[in-house]
Formats: structure tokens, sequence, C-alpha cells
């Protein structure tokens, strides 16, 4: 059986920071919307039995963790077709996975901002380290809860990651060590942003150090001055990662508040040089892992999924091909030497220690700023 694959229509939405892109869509035009691809063998999922692997394998994924290239061997060797469709912002996810058209997803991504949400709505199925062998060799950032229960199991395989920082233009500016630099007065017109609302609070509330999963209003308040005096520096809003990067190497902008660090690789393609820092006040960080349903149709099929991309040579071409972050130590050496460089793997602590990987605003009333209380003071602060 061959690893062919037959493309139907496609569309590329990467406005939202943590979305996955692939050296090719990095710098592709924007488009919210569901996309499909079926990656093909023969469908005989119905004829397995429960430990079997093979047959369809549904995917609800962002565009490019369905690494087809990658995965073409495994497909081929376990007789596996592969349909995914693909994910235009995170909260499509629990929306159609509650619904009728969500029976029988194998697969989906979860941002670890989102885990909490999703076990409370009973969307994810625990997952055991003896059913993914890689949940045995993960980072410690990433061997704790919200991806680990107390029980030894996990909500979710915690999977492609990375960092948001500040990107500057190393030949238009020093490097900065503080988010006040995007505040000079030679900078004034010549810093960018995503128009991404709970993004640009977070790191707001980081930068002015708040906890940004227990925001009080008062520090909200405090948010919101914040980022409306920003917005006095900022040219434009960009509407995806691709657009800030065309910003930066025509050189309309110096600077872009809530970068993402692969960008500094993305830009190699025009020729140009952008460099990603954590400046002291701190970063954000995400996690896109993967998890399985309860409705699954191809449990068993499923879980070598998420082991074959967590460990190994697939699972290293993976990540080449998107450019993230690996989960596992012992996957960083098989990556290529550009995909490696991303993240400082040798002093990843000093990391961590300097970036927060927010589990979560509150869904519902709370005694703290709500995920809907955010979005609505992006919207004040963009009116001001």
């Amino acid at each position: 059986m061959g690893a062919e694959f037959k493309r139907e229509t496609r569309t590329v939405y990467d406005g939202m920071i943590g979305q996955p892109l692939t050296r090719r869509t990095a710098l592709a035009a924007t488009g919210a919307g569901l996309a499909s691809l079926l990656l093909g063998c023969n469908d005989d999922t119905e004829d397995l039995s429960d430990n079997e692997v093979g047959g369809e394998l549904n995917l609800y994924t962002w565009e490019g963790y369905d690494a087809p290239d990658a995965t073409a061997e495994w497909r081929k060797e376990n007789g596996v077709t592969v349909k995914a469709n693909y994910i235009g912002i995170q909260d499509d996810v629990q929306a159609r996975i509650a619904s009728p058209a969500g029976e029988g997803i194998d697969v989906s991504s979860v941002n670890q901002a989102y885990i909490n949400y999703y076990k409370e709505l009973g969307i994810l199925s625990p997952i055991t380290p003896e059913e993914v062998p890689a949940l045995d060799n993960l980072y410690p950032q990433f061997d704790q809860a919200p991806y680990k229960n107390e029980d030894g199991t996990f909500n979710c395989v915690p999977w492609s990651w990375g960092v948001l920082g500040l990107i500057y233009a190393p030949d238009r500016m020093d490097e900065p060590d503080s988010w006040e630099a995007l505040f000079d007065p030679t900078l004034t017109g010549r810093v960018t942003m995503l128009d991404d609302p709970q993004q640009n609070i977070l790191l707001a509330s980081i930068i002015l150090g708040y906890d940004p999963d227990a925001l009080t209003h008062d520090e909200l308040e405090h948010v919101k001055e914040w980022l409306i005096e920003l917005l006095g520096q900022v040219r434009t809003f960009a509407s995806a990662v691709g657009d800030y990067i065309n910003l930066l190497a025509s050189g309309e902008v110096d600077a872009v508040y809530l970068g993402w660090s692969a960008s500094d690789l993305f830009i190699q393609e025009q020729n140009e040089r952008c460099k990603t820092v954590i400046p002291k006040e701190g970063g954000l960080g995400f996690n896109d892992a993967m998890f399985i349903p309860p409705n699954a149709d191809n449990r068993s099929t499923a879980l070598e999924w998420c082991q074959m991309l967590s460990e190994g040579r697939a699972a290293a071409q993976a990540f080449d091909s998107f450019a993230g972050g690996v989960s596992v130590p012992s996957l960083v050496d098989s990556l290529a030497p550009e995909t490696r460089e991303i993240l400082p793997y040798d002093d990843l602590d000093s990391l961590f220690d300097n970036v927060v990987f927010p589990t979560g605003l509150p869904r519902s009333e709370s005694d703290y700023v709500t995920f809907d209380e955010a979005l609505a003071a992006w919207d004040e602060v963009k009116a001001a």
C-alpha cells in the first residue's frame, strides 16, 4: 500500500501565536476555516482488534501537525490512512468534539492553557506511560499538571512547544533586556504586534509581575493602561506571523511585541535577520499537546501515532518541518541544526525560570478575570 496523499481544499491560519507553521506556510497568506487532507492506505478500521494498529486515523489538528512527509513510512508499514481536518482556532476544537461532527476523532491538539478546561468538559481520555512510553521521558516542565494527573496518568501527550518574546532587528537596534525598550522614542511607529486578545493580555500581565492564571480586576486595569500606552508605539497590527516577518524584513518595523522564536528561522527565507529575546520581566510559553477523545474510533492507532511523533526518526523529521520544540530530551540530537538552534536546549532551566506557561483563565464566573473578560478588555484597549 502506498503512502500517496490526496489534497482537498486547504487554508492556512497563522494569526494565532502557538499555531504550528511549516517553513512553507509561515510566509503564506492567512485565512480561517476547515481544511482536510487524506493520507492514504486502505480503510480497514472496522476489522481491527482493540490493540491492533492500522486502518483510518482521524485527526483534528493544526495544519503541519499531521506531518505527511515524516509519517509516510510509518503509515505504509502499518497500513494507516490518515484523514486530517485542520483547526482554525483552538476554540474550534471543543465545539467540534462536543458536536455530532466530532464523533470518531482519534487525535486532536490542545494548548496547555486549555487542558483544565477540556478536562472539565470531559473531552480528554487518560493516557498511561505504558500506552505511550515517551511519557516516561519528558522534560520535567511537562511531566506535571496540567498535563499529568495525580494518579500518574496523563490528560494528553505534551508535544510541540515554543516561547513568545520580544523580536527585534539586530541590524537596526541594540538587543533589549527589558520590555520597556519598546517605549523608547526612537521606536515610535517602529513596533508591530498581533491582534491576539488572550495572548496580548497574558503577556502584559507577566511583564507587570502578575499571575496570568489569577489576574485580579484591578490588575487587569493596569494591564489595559500599559497596553494602551504600548499602542502609541505601534505602526500597525500584524495579521499573522508571516505578516510581522514581512514587516521586519522590509524595514517597516524594528520590533515585535509577542513574537514566536521560530521567526528567527523563517525570516531567513527573505535573506534577513531577526532575533527573539526573553526580557528580564519574562515571556510566554506554549505547548501544543496531543490528546485522544473518549469517543475515538481507533484508539490503539492513535496511541501509536502519539508515540511515533514523540520519539524517533519520524518525530525529529516532523519537528524539523514545523520548527517546534521537542518535549522529550533524547530527540534534541536528532534535530536539524537550524531547528535545534531555535531554543537553548543546553540551558532550558534558565529559560523555564523566565517563561510562564499559563494554565488558562477561568471560563465561568470567578473572583479573577475570566476568559471572556480578557477578550472584552482587549477590545477596550483597541478602542481607547
